[in-house]
């Protein structure tokens, strides 16, 4: 029985031993595998030195090159076939295609297979930095952008204008190799952008009556702005701000001085920013209020410390500037005390805080302006008034009284308008002080004269000490 099995698994083994023979046999070469197409393209003659290095060929992905040798190819193998694929086109010549980005290594046997290699090579796949150089000359004529490839990524370097340039080109880099660029090009002088600022709170009651609902939006930067109701109806505005207070051509900052000179409005704050682009600029006008916080110290020991809680306007600006264009990223908020959301803490009435935020991005030219507007406070106050005696009485002590409710809300609007900074010589700058002296005892006296124009000093003789 055990002799059976053995002649059994024998045959089973030499079966398979033919089968795989077979296969060896059958398999076909290089040549009958791959069809010949009719492929034009650059052609590169290959002679190897004397240890068999045929050299480097570098393609990008997707390029192709066709290899002439001075002997007749047999067999070519190709390292790792994801990177480039090999078609033979005649005895002598080969086509390569570059598939894959990275490296790998081509060895051409001879007819016959007999003998030393016809030649081994290294083969690179990379970026196609040629194409891309043609395009930032294109694209960016002038702009000194230095692209290489490191590893599996693109590197730009240079010093560029603007950082508009620099984005315009990192972009062009990411379509050859996304989210693989390193951008380490600087810009020759970084952009500032300075923002003056104007936060005003507004009683609704009075945009309401004078048909103002929204105020909201950008203007030229003349700061005309197109409120056809204050033109429209024009005994609205004389009833609430008085007779020509506002004309027929008015900008926003002369609407906000009227209301504020009839105490319609009041500016809580009037800063003017400087950031470089990218960079955040902060403003903060407001105080501090104490807030006890308990902590435990041992077993039954309380220690009562005070921690400070910011309150007031605080205004965040991002802006990124792109070419004669501002990005603006903004982050108002307004914070005020709250008495009737208080709390008792440790015997300590501490306030809350009513607080109206938002954030938003615009994007603007230089001069222009734009507002924001929807942060609104409401205020409901009630009061009784009543015949003394008569209104204390019951039942018919209501009809002795009233009670009279107000519902007071007001809207702080920002507006902000951004220029374009750049830095000038300091003689270019000048003060009132610069101009103006202050007065002798004689020209005080006699005349009452409180200054006097500066006289320029006397030019420096050729060769004097400074």
């Amino acid at each position: 029985m055990n002799n059976h099995k053995r002649t059994a698994t024998s045959c089973v083994r030499r079966a398979a031993l033919v089968l795989t023979t077979a296969a060896i046999a059958l398999a076909p070469p290089v040549q009958a595998a791959q069809s010949k197409p009719k492929v034009e393209g650059p052609v590169r003659t290959i002679s190897a030195d004397a240890s068999g290095y045929g050299g480097q060929v570098a393609l990008p992905v997707g390029g192709s090159k066709i290899l002439r040798f001075n002997q007749t190819v047999g067999r070519v193998m190709v390292s790792d076939p994801k990177v480039a694929d090999v078609v033979p086109l005649s005895d002598k010549t080969i086509y390569v295609l570059a598939k894959a980005q990275g490296a790998t290594s081509l060895l051409v046997m001879p007819s016959g297979e007999t003998g030393r290699p016809i030649a081994a090579m290294d083969l690179r796949v990379g970026y196609d930095l040629e194409a891309l150089n043609r395009a930032f000359t294109e694209i960016m004529p002038g702009e000194p952008v230095t692209v290489s490839s490191e590893g599996d990524g693109l590197v730009l370097s240079g010093t560029v204008s603007s950082s508009a340039v620099a984005a315009r080109a990192a972009a062009l880099a990411e379509r050859y190799a996304p989210q693989k660029v390193l951008n380490l090009m600087s810009v020759r002088a970084a952009e500032q952008v300075m923002l003056s600022v104007h936060v005003a709170e507004v009683k609704r009651s009075v945009l309401k009556q004078l048909g103002v609902t929204n105020v909201t939006g950008a203007w030229s930067d003349t700061g005309v702005w197109d409120l056809a109701p204050l033109v429209t109806n024009p005994d609205a505005v004389a009833n609430i701000l008085g007779a020509g207070e506002i004309g027929s051509n008015f900008t926003v900052q002369g609407l906000f001085e009227a209301l504020e000179r009839k105490g319609f409005a009041s500016t809580l704050a009037e800063p003017k920013l400087t950031a470089l682009s990218g960079e955040t600029a902060t403003f903060f006008a407001g105080g501090e209020f104490p807030v006890p916080v308990p902590q435990m110290q041992g077993v039954g020991q309380v220690l009562l410390t005070v921690e400070y809680k910011p309150y007031g306007v605080s205004v965040g600006f991002t802006p990124t500037v792109h070419g004669e264009t501002i990005n603006l990223l903004v982050s108002p908020e307004v914070s005020a005390l709250d008495r009737d959301n208080s709390v008792q803490l440790q015997g300590f009435r501490v306030p809350g805080i009513t607080t109206r935020r938002a954030k938003t991005t615009v994007e603007l030219r230089n001069g222009q302006s734009f507002a924001i507007g929807g942060l609104i406070r409401r205020e409901f106050s009630d009061s009784m008034r009543g015949l003394p005696g008569a209104a204390s009485l019951p039942i018919f002590g209501a009809l002795f009284r009233s009670t009279a409710y107000e519902n007071n809300e007001s809207e702080v609007v920002i507006i902000v308008t951004a220029h374009l900074a750049k830095p000038t010589d300091r003689k270019n700058l000048i003060l009132p002080t610069d101009t103006a002296g202050a007065p002798s005892g004689a020209e005080l006296l006699l005349t009452s004269t409180t200054d006097h124009p500066k006289t320029a000093p006397a030019p420096a003789l050729q060769g004097a000490a400074q």
